[in-house]
């Protein structure tokens, strides 16, 4: 993907980074709900993916990991994201 910038490597010294710590804790309740009944070395061993960290809500992880994350467990991204949890309302 040519010409792709992540945003947070723009973010200013000093500057907060653009975290939703929801969406965080959303997308770490979701692995924990995956994974159940699974170790997370389990997990961690095949995809190469901290997931301790992501649900400890220390990490968020990408948009790719996620999608690592969902072809180990069998899913696709719409139904990883296909959940009531995900309805979080604006604020405006």
């Amino acid at each position: 993907m040519a010409g792709y910038v992540h945003l947070f490597a723009q973010v200013k010294k000093g500057q907060p980074k653009r975290t939703n710590l929801e969406i965080r804790r959303i997308i770490a309740d979701r692995l924990k709900k995956l994974r159940a009944g699974q170790s997370q070395e389990k997990v961690i061993e095949p995809t190469k993916l901290n997931l301790s960290q992501y649900e400890a809500l220390l990490r968020t992880p990408s948009l790719d990991s996620i999608y690592i994350l969902c072809e180990y467990f069998g899913i696709t991204l719409r139904e990883f994201f296909d959940v009531e949890d995900f309805d979080i309302p604006s604020k405006k």
